[in-house]
């Protein structure tokens, strides 16, 4: 195979216009971008679409690593697709910053770009040079003058800045999103000195780091400044007057102006709109990704341009003239016509033959990498073995990561297998790199002995507030407003009565508002309001229907001292168990080896921090020789699981037995499918015991559970029974141990004396919580939730059955699944009936406490 140098030597000295290359792909044509950039040529990518784009775009993250630094040099740009329709601001605050790039200075840059670019027309180059500016921290400039300029730009004004083209103005602070920025800026004044200039976070608005200059770009297509208002509104006039732009939409596009809106194609309000050529260097090499696909891309949106247009007159009752937006298909490939240019194929197919091959092949997954079935169950160790070998062969392996955080969690683990991977921007040495780029798709470039390998491909399947004062007084009602008649209250001295309602009364001339109360037998006791902090609601199971206490009766305060007496000696055995494991010798677990690390390694997952530091936590408690007690306390999908399951592991791999309890059968399947996949390929033998598991079945476990034979029991209360013991038991963990009765607690009790313990919870109960805090128990709080998880939507509506369907329809339609949860077993069928008529073809199961054993099993078993 010829080197792919010497025809691009061809296309730099001239001795040829073009050429191409087959059989290749985006890492290669990336590749030679490259190289034309260290030849001192600018290159101009054209690609098919959106995906084309994103996988450019990540690639040139790969090989060009954005800096921190704003004002720094960036060797490329990417220009965003334009899709038919009306301007937006968003979109075009992307574009200025492409255009600015293109102009900024003369070093060469790599410019990426939809092929739909070339259809609009464009603002001239002439817009850009008397519009833009850059304030640098330390100069006079009023603000009210940059307000004037960001109005006539396209600016909005807000309350506070999180999108492109925003601004707010509070007292001496001017926050702006102007395009090229990753952030917006904070300009601090005083007076009409610039004082100071920060980049901050939309989210938080905090700020992130001191600049010293920045440089403000319009984010309206149409820039509402002189001569273009001028030329614009001559420009309708002509186009009015030869009937090609009607008189209502002359009328509208006034209206425009006159409400400072800049939202207008650039064909239609530049006197001298261009084609994006114009704004690309002169010397560009074009370089064409799958060329043959250019062409018909062109043609949809040129056709997708006339409908979109069409579509847009027929609804606001006014025309837009076609050929003053857009230029024809035709023109449009001029852009690289008769220019230097790299044709890029992936197949042959259909072409004459007449390039150079560059074999490049994808990497989807784990699997197209190393193929035997017994490689995907030890993957790390099947990793590191392959990265060991593409270095002794002398290859470039690129591994790209999410985050920088994830790469810190790889180079810690390859570490302890003695790899050395190279952190900077890859250069022409082989070797391994570890770089962070939005990369998901990996592929190997056969041809100059390349791999670049994805995150999500190198692993198949793949801060604590304050402490609240405790109240330990008597908390009453601090308002009566939400307490109805008939409600049961408790008062401090007297016990339990009824609210009969608010009375009016007048003692000794003086009238005030009173709490009616009721007592048993009859007796009533008027309460003045301003002392309602005497009273507060009964706190009972519901439904409850308690005796009354009698005014001047014994019963309320023999029940008070009952309960003092309950909680101290709850509070002495609490002592007395958590003195004795302070003091206790627990299991002193050794450091970690590297089955371990191969273990974490397969976590198909970024860890957040919290949970990375809930993690490291766990694992240094096992370390000391005091019996562990931790609570680990975050939402529902933050990641309490994995924690646990780290912590089963490296119970399993000192020869330890660990038992997890649940409160529910459900729950217990569910972590018993869990472990049991996170486990493969690892020597853990993990059982479950529940009223799932046939009796049969339940004794075999039992009686592998006592000789020792099995690692991990996973199941319900029924693990408390006399029946089951663990002869190596070194960690308990409880999931939502509030969930468990009274005499499961005082069975755990026996358990957790010597042994260690990890609670999780997304709701402790306020002892568990308080024992935590203060410092008995040891508490990890996970706050950060996973990377990209939505937020969890409630909605309290009507019964509305339209409104349901097309809620099930969306669900449906994504692939998802439905919890139709009910309050009564006996009326559950008719809402099975119900959920039938909304969604006739979905398939719908019934599951609750009363079904038979097996059919609930079966049920629950579908819908996983």
């Amino acid at each position: 195979m010829s080197s792919p140098f010497n025809p691009l030597g061809d296309v730099l000295s001239g001795r040829a216009l073009g050429a191409s290359f087959y059989k290749s792909g985006p890492g290669s044509l990336v590749s030679l971008c490259r190289a034309l950039l260290a030849q001192g040529r600018n290159a101009v990518i054209l690609a098919r679409g959106a995906a084309d784009m994103a996988q450019l775009t990540a690639l040139l993250h790969l090989f060009f690593p954005v800096s921190g630094d704003p004002m720094a040099h960036r060797p490329w740009a990417v220009l965003p697709a334009h899709t038919p329709g009306q301007p937006g601001m968003a979109l075009w605050a992307r574009r200025w910053a492409f255009l600015n790039a293109c102009v900024r200075d003369n070093r060469p840059r790599i410019l990426c770009l939809g092929v739909d670019n070339l259809l609009p027309k464009w603002p001239p180059p002439a817009a850009l040079e008397h519009n833009s500016f850059e304030l640098h921290a330390g100069e006079s400039m009023a603000p009210d003058m940059i307000l004037d300029q960001a109005a006539a730009w396209g600016y909005r004004r807000v309350g506070l800045v999180s999108q492109p083209g925003e601004l707010s103005l509070r007292g001496d602070l001017l926050d702006m999103f102007p395009p090229g920025y990753e952030h917006p800026v904070r300009l601090e004044f005083f007076g009409d000195t610039l004082e100071n200039i920060r980049l901050f976070d939309a989210n938080t608005q905090r700020s992130l780091a001191e600049v010293k200059q920045v440089v403000i770009l319009p984010v309206a297509p149409a820039i509402l400044t002189e001569p273009f208002l001028t030329q614009a509104r001559a420009l309708w006039a002509r186009l009015a007057q030869t009937g090609e732009l009607s008189r209502a939409s002359q009328a509208h596009l006034e209206d425009m102006l006159l409400k400072g809106d800049g939202a207008i194609w650039p064909g239609l309000y530049y006197e001298g709109a261009v084609p994006l050529e114009r704004w690309l260097p002169q010397d560009s090499v074009f370089v064409l990704a799958q060329s043959s696909s250019l062409r018909p891309r062109l043609e949809e949106q040129e056709y997708a341009w006339t409908t979109e247009l069409e579509k847009l007159s027929t609804a606001h009752g006014v025309s837009w003239p076609r050929h003053q937006i857009v230029w024809p298909e035709g023109m449009a490939r001029r852009t690289w016509r008769d220019k230097p240019q790299l044709v890029f194929e992936d197949l042959v197919l259909g072409h004459e033959k007449h390039g150079t091959d560059l074999p490049e092949r994808k990497v989807e997954n784990f699997a197209d990498l190393f193929w035997r079935p017994d490689e995907a169950r030890r993957p790390w160790t099947t990793l590191v073995a392959g990265l060991k070998t593409w270095e002794e062969e002398h290859r470039q392996v690129l591994l790209s990561f999410h985050s920088a955080q994830s790469r810190r969690k790889f180079l810690k683990l390859a570490e302890h297998e003695g790899l050395t991977l190279r952190q900077e921007p890859p250069s022409g040495r082989h070797g391994l790199y570890a770089l962070v780029s939005p990369l998901r798709r990996g592929m190997e470039l056969q041809w100059n002995n390349t791999l670049i390998l994805p995150e999500d491909v190198l692993q198949p399947g793949a801060a604590q507030g304050a402490r609240p004062k405790p109240d330990k007084g008597f908390k009453g009602l601090a308002a009566f407003d939400d307490v109805n008649p008939g409600d049961l209250l408790v008062h401090r001295d007297y016990g339990l009565a009824r609210f009969e309602g608010l009375s009016r009364l007048a003692v000794d001339q003086a009238a005030n508002d009173y709490l009616l109360l009721s007592f048993d037998g009859g007796d009533k006791l008027y309460l003045p309001v301003d002392r309602l902090g005497l009273v507060q609601r009964f706190k009972g199971p519901e439904g409850a229907e308690p005796s009354l206490d009698r005014l001047g009766g014994t019963r309320w305060k023999t029940s008070r001292e009952k309960a003092r007496k309950a909680i101290e000696k709850i509070a002495q055995e609490l002592v007395e168990m958590y003195a004795f494991r302070r003091v206790a010798k627990g299991y002193a677990y050794g450091p970690v080896g590297e089955l371990f690390w191969e273990f974490e390694a397969t976590f198909g997952f970024e860890e957040t921090p919290d949970q990375e530091r809930a993690i490291g936590e766990v694992l240094e408690d096992m370390e000391r020789p005091e019996p562990m007690d931790r609570l680990v306390c975050g939402d529902v999908g933050f990641g309490k699981t994995e924690v646990a399951m780290r912590a089963a592991f490296r119970a399993v791999l000192d020869g330890k037995q660990v038992a997890l309890l649940c409160p529910t059968t459900v729950l217990a399947e569910q972590h018993y499918q869990n472990f049991l996949k996170r486990m493969e390929g690892f020597p853990v033998n993990v059982g479950m015991l529940s009223r799932f598991v046939p009796p049969k079945r339940a004794k075999m476990v039992e009686e592998a559970a006592a000789k020792g034979e099995l690692d991990i029991l996973i199941g319900t209360h029924r693990m408390l029974s006399k029946h089951v013991s663990f002869p190596r038991l070194g960690l308990i963990i409880l999931d939502e141990e509030q969930r468990f009765g009274v005499k499961h607690k005082e069975k755990l009790k026996t358990l957790k004396r010597n042994v260690d313990v990890l609670t999780l919870s997304a709701t402790p109960i306020p002892r568990t919580l308080q024992l935590s805090l203060s410092g008995i128990r040891g508490l990890s709080v996970m706050e950060t939730p996973p990377v990209d998880r939505k937020p969890v939507e409630t909605a309290l509506v009507d019964r509305n059955e339209r409104m349901l369907a097309n809620i099930l329809a969306r669900e449906m339609e994504r692939q998802g699944q439905v919890f139709w949860v009910h309050n009564r077993v006996q009326s559950l069928p008719a809402v099975a009936d119900f959920v039938r008529k909304l969604a006739p073809g979905a398939r719908i199961a019934m599951a609750h406490g009363q079904m038979a054993e097996k059919d609930l099993e079966e049920s629950m078993h579908k819908f996983w």
